[in-house]
């Protein structure tokens, strides 16, 4: 429980989710009983995690009103990311001040909002020995629309949804789209992610930061943690949805009262 209380808790929500054709952010979806959000809080509460923060953009007045029904002692503050047509990398751009405030003990951990996901995933990434971890799935990958980790000797040789021919890798999987970094990476993350924006790539996924920063790490301090057989899933399309409620739900653990 010592690191959780160093981790800051970093959810991106501001898509408008367009495949899904919803008139709220994708992280209101309901499933089951809960919305992704309701998930999202009590999960991080129940790992020990005191500070969650959300960027919003689509809708973000019904983000905020939500967040404000929460059944949670965490401290919730929102961000609105009024650029939210463009790439993910301007969500993470809007959080650079909570970056740059880290100490180096501290932690952000960092997730995508429209993730359905099972407890034990929080709890292996918050039990990663090492500095920084990315979370993967080794039986995920084979969908285009996957970003996908690759390996080599257990350094990280690239984050892609596209892993180019000359990519040298012994292992590759499916990001599940959650990222742990201690204060010196997110440092490094934030001129990294100012570097995008100055070079104006604002439709840049926020996927081609935490690649640039994995490139320049070696594995003593950036290393992946396997989540292989747990059940999750990210939901990008109905079809998505539709089996997130019928093939994923039912195997989670339940939710902690």
């Amino acid at each position: 429980m010592a690191r959780q209380q160093s981790v800051k808790a970093l959810i991106l929500a501001a898509g408008m989710g367009q495949r899904l054709k919803r008139d709220h952010p994708k992280i209101l979806l309901t499933l089951g009983q809960h919305t992704l959000l309701h998930r999202h809080a009590v999960l991080l509460e129940h790992h020990g995690i005191g500070s969650l923060t959300i960027v919003g953009g689509y809708h973000y007045e019904q983000l905020c009103q939500a967040c404000r029904h929460l059944p949670t002692s965490l401290a919730i503050h929102t961000l609105d990311n009024k650029s939210y047509e463009q790439g993910s990398l301007v969500s993470l751009h809007c959080a650079v001040p909570l970056l740059k405030s880290l100490q180096s003990h501290e932690h952000v951990l960092l997730m995508d909002g429209d993730v359905l996901y099972d407890e034990r995933l929080l709890g292996a990434l918050l039990a990663c020995p090492h500095p920084c971890c990315f979370l993967r799935d080794l039986d995920g990958g084979d969908d285009e629309e996957a970003v996908k980790i690759t390996t080599h000797k257990q350094r990280i040789t690239d984050v892609s949804k596209t892993i180019a021919a000359t990519t040298v890798y012994d292992t590759m999987g499916e990001s599940v789209g959650f990222f742990l970094l201690d204060g010196k990476r997110a440092r490094k993350l934030v001129a990294l992610t100012e570097q995008f924006m100055h070079r104006q790539q604002l439709d840049a996924p926020h996927e081609e930061a935490m690649r640039a920063l994995a490139l320049e790490e070696d594995a003593s301090a950036l290393t992946t943690c396997d989540i292989t057989g747990l059940p999750w899933l990210e939901i990008d399309f109905p079809d998505d949805l539709r089996r997130a409620r019928t093939a994923i739900l039912p195997h989670l653990l339940p939710l902690p009262s």
